[in-house]
């Protein structure tokens, strides 16, 4: 399931903000895990769910901000040590059996494994009302809204990556703000070739 709100439309004039955008694309992944915990599948069900990008498809550590909701992991509980998406195979192998597809990180990744309680708890969720309007949309001369309404956002990742991202850090942190750098990382395979 693909909900892409969270990829915002940048700063276009007469768009919705990108804050407001996450906040409606994290209420809306927040009422499927309430419609779910609510029902009788609640008990059999794992819901994964992260942040993916052209670039992390293709790059093996790019990072992401995981969830894993079901009635087995530890409540009110956040991990802040590193996670690669990887570290996700290991816990759906378990919570949904499929066809081996063996990757060199696979077993190397910090499993999310070591967060499920042996005593399952089938208390439902709740999602919370978002603090951010989601009705808030950019004004004409936000930061980046000339760029933004010549980018082409009828497809998923179709704007240019780095130049959205500084856009949308502007449009958050601030006009005169400088987001980080980006960083890249290589990793190389166990025979000595460029990993994959």
């Amino acid at each position: 399931m693909h909900v892409g709100n969270d990829h915002t439309m940048g700063t276009g004039p007469r768009h919705f903000t990108p804050r407001s955008m996450v906040a409606d694309n994290d209420l809306a992944v927040g009422r499927l895990v309430d419609l779910v915990s609510h029902s009788r599948f609640w008990s059999s069900t794992a819901i994964s769910s992260w942040k993916t990008t052209r670039k992390m498809v293709l790059t093996t550590s790019m990072p992401t901000v995981p969830f894993c909701l079901s009635f087995h992991p530890s409540r009110g509980f956040t991990r802040s040590n590193m996670l690669v998406l990887h570290g996700f195979g290991p816990q759906d192998d378990r919570t949904n059996p499929r066809p081996s597809q063996p990757h060199l990180l696979d077993d190397r990744a910090p499993s999310l494994l070591v967060d499920f309680e042996e005593q399952p708890s089938l208390e439902p969720y709740t999602p919370v009302k978002p603090a951010v309007p989601l009705d808030e949309r950019n004004p004409h001369n936000a930061p980046g809204a000339k760029q933004s309404a010549r980018w082409d956002f009828t497809r998923p990742d179709s704007a240019p990556e780095e130049e959205l991202n500084r856009v949308i850090w502007k449009s958050v942190k601030g006009r005169n703000s400088e987001p980080p750098a980006s960083v890249f990382n290589v990793q190389a395979r166990m025979d000595g070739r460029p990993g994959s």
